[in-house]
């Protein structure tokens, strides 16, 4: 009878090693939590879309004027307002890469971006929504928090 009581806890410890060993324990989470994006990557990231944005206006913009689809004053507002914006873009991403502290660095992006918006009007569907989303990206890198 004295040895019965000392065989059960090794027993179910023996029992409880083999069960763990077969069917394993609890997956843990082996991926840390994700690390919020600081807002300056998000404004960069929102720069290199007005980018590509501008970029593809002025394409059309060339391809219309070239096709005779807008006149000569038409295209040079719409160069020179995609200018002005490209030219924001540059001096915002100089200002994210910036030692000042988010707070300082947003009031001057915001002083920045929010001074450039292309308010040209055009017919052309495609040109225009292209217009408007560049539009769209200033307005999201001035609503970074």
């Amino acid at each position: 009878m004295h040895t019965k009581k000392f065989l059960i806890p090794p027993l179910a410890l023996v029992l409880a090693v083999l069960f763990a060993s077969t069917f394993g324990c609890p997956a843990s989470n082996s991926n840390p939590p994700a690390t919020p994006e600081l807002p300056q990557v998000t404004v960069d990231r929102y720069c290199v879309t007005a980018a590509a944005a501008t970029a593809l206006a002025a394409d059309e913009a060339i391809a219309l004027y070239t096709n005779k689809a807008i006149d000569g004053a038409t295209f040079t507002t719409i160069r020179n307002a995609i200018e002005a914006v490209n030219e924001a873009l540059r001096q915002v991403t100089t200002e994210t890469a910036s030692t000042d502290a988010w707070p300082t660095m947003r009031v001057k992006i915001a002083g920045i971006a929010g001074k450039v918006t292309i308010s040209t009007v055009v017919t052309d569907p495609t040109l225009k929504a292209e217009l408007d989303s560049i539009n769209s990206v200033l307005q999201s890198i001035l609503g970074v928090q």
